[in-house]
């Protein structure tokens, strides 16, 4: 994603009587329609709280000027922020990459609502999925994926429209979920006989039911269940430590 990138605010949360109430921004707005490109290509980026989203796009894209006070005005909250290349970019492209990053998560009354709504938009609006986390892909890990349990519910459209039916309908159009395992050790891409296995397998095997009758590990499996009904292909990229090699090195997926 080499170039000169900026990010807008895109989709804000405003509080009313009803709830909360979504609205575009219309920089972010006029910036989307200025565009000339053929084909878009989205990437969300999401993950848990301080994984460190806007450090890794920072790294990434090196926007210019990123005024980000205006994640919040007491009013208003940003969900999605929206970056993209500069103008002179999108205009002499037949593709362009754009990106959307999840804002903060909202403490206020209406900030579960909040993040079903910032949720939701993610999965829609994607072309693929980067969901960033810190380490490796454990039992801890994937109990942060609760997320998991809502996709039904924010997805549904239809009132009667039970999980198996969402996600045989989601599915279809599923984006690419890549698992961005940051601080990763190396020495973890190892299965049981120390034989070595590329990111994509360690994720695989991570997604591998566990033993056990406990709530728990049965709580585990049913996210790992989630993950791959919903998202039938998948991914995984993993950045070592700097203290390893030559430096921060990129593990990449399977080709």
């Amino acid at each position: 994603m080499a170039g000169r990138w900026r990010a807008l605010p895109l989709v804000f949360s405003a509080s009313s009587d009803a709830g909360a109430i979504l609205q575009v921004a219309n920089d972010a707005r006029d910036a989307l329609l200025s565009m000339q490109a053929q084909t878009v290509g989205i990437m969300g980026v999401f993950g848990p709280p301080a994984s460190g989203k806007r450090l890794l796009l920072h790294t990434l894209l090196q926007p210019q000027n990123v005024d980000f006070s205006a994640a919040s005005n007491g009013e208003k909250n940003v969900l999605l922020w929206l970056w993209l290349p500069q103008d002179e970019a999108m205009k002499t492209r037949d593709k362009v990459r754009i990106v959307l990053a999840a804002g903060a998560g909202l403490e206020s009354e209406n900030g579960q609502q909040s993040e079903d709504q910032k949720l939701a938009l993610l999965l829609l609006l994607s072309s693929a999925l980067l969901y960033n986390a810190d380490g490796e892909i454990n039992a801890e890990a994937v109990e942060r994926l609760e997320w998991l349990e809502k996709v039904a519910q924010v997805l549904r459209i239809k009132a009667m429209q039970d999980e198996e039916g969402v996600a045989s309908e989601f599915r279809e159009h599923a984006p690419k979920f890549i698992w961005l395992a940051r601080n990763f050790k190396i020495k973890w891409l190892k299965d049981a006989e120390g034989q070595k296995l590329t990111p994509t397998q360690y994720f695989e095997q991570s997604l591998a039911p566990e033993g056990g009758y406990g709530d728990a590990a049965t709580k585990r499996n049913m996210l790992r269940m989630y993950l791959e009904s919903y998202f039938p292909v998948r991914d995984c990229v993993a950045l070592s430590r700097a203290v390893e090699g030559n430096g921060t090195e990129i593990v990449p997926p399977e080709t």
